[in-house]
Formats: C-alpha cells, structure tokens, sequence
C-alpha cells in the first residue's frame, strides 16, 4: 500500500509542477500571471511531496519492524541455555 501512495504523491507532484510550468506564461495580458501560476503550482506540488514522503515514512517503518524482529529471535537463541 505504501507504493501506491508514492507513486500517487509523485503523480500529483508532477501535475503540480507541470501546472506551474504551463502557467508561468503571461497569456491573460495581466502582468503577475507567473506569480499566480507558481503559486498555484507549489499549492498542488506540495501535498503530493508530502503524500511521498508519508509512504516512504511507512516503508521504513516496515523494515524497521523486520530487523526488529531479526534482532530479537538473535537475542532469544542467545539467550538459551546450552545443553
């Protein structure tokens, strides 16, 4: 489940990204129309960053828990008395 949320956060990163591309161009005539385009942009860029990072968060946690769980059965036969 954690790669399709970095794979959505990347797609709505790109999306962001490419409207702030697309809408840096002055074609209304009003003179602060790349201002507006890069704001709106970084507006959708940013939560599909975030989503990304949130699924790479959960991959980590993931393979913490299994080194974890590693370590410990490690430990337990350590632990054993010899017979």
């Amino acid at each position: 489940m954690h790669k399709f949320i970095q794979m959505f956060g990347v797609v709505i990163a790109a999306i962001g990204i490419l409207v702030a591309g697309l809408a840096t161009g002055d074609h209304s005539g009003l003179g602060n129309g790349g201002l507006m385009g890069i704001l709106i942009g970084a507006s959708i860029a940013l939560p599909g960053a975030m989503l990304y990072c949130f699924g790479a968060i959960v991959e980590h946690l993931i393979v913490i828990r299994r080194n974890s769980e590693k370590q410990l059965a490690i430990f337990e036969r350590l632990g054993q008395p010899k017979p």
